[in-house]
């Protein structure tokens, strides 16, 4: 997902990605971070240091499609879903 200064909504945002009933071993959660100044970054870097499946990025080109754009080429997986740090999600 693209982000840029979510320090207030990006942990709450991405425990509810991780808690996902997805099977565990076929999610990869990546950040595309468009240069934050606040404490996005730091809060992602020390989840994925709690969680393998979350990788952070850069996104130089700043803008959320630019983001996406970052994130595919960075995907291994078949399918991409698209999420939004202001969104809530079902378990399943």
């Amino acid at each position: 997902m693209p982000c840029l200064d979510e320090e207030a909504h990006i942990e709450r945002f991405l425990r509810g990605v991780i808690e996902q009933d997805y099977p565990a071993d076929r999610l990869e959660i990546v950040v595309a971070d468009g240069g934050s100044t606040d404490r996005t970054c730091a809060t992602v870097q020390r989840l994925a240091a709690e969680d393998p499946r979350i990788a952070l990025i850069d996104n130089p080109g700043r803008l959320q499609a630019a983001g996406m754009n970052e994130a595919i080429k960075r995907s291994r997986g078949d399918v991409i879903v698209r999420m939004d740090v202001h969104a809530e999600y079902a378990r399943d």
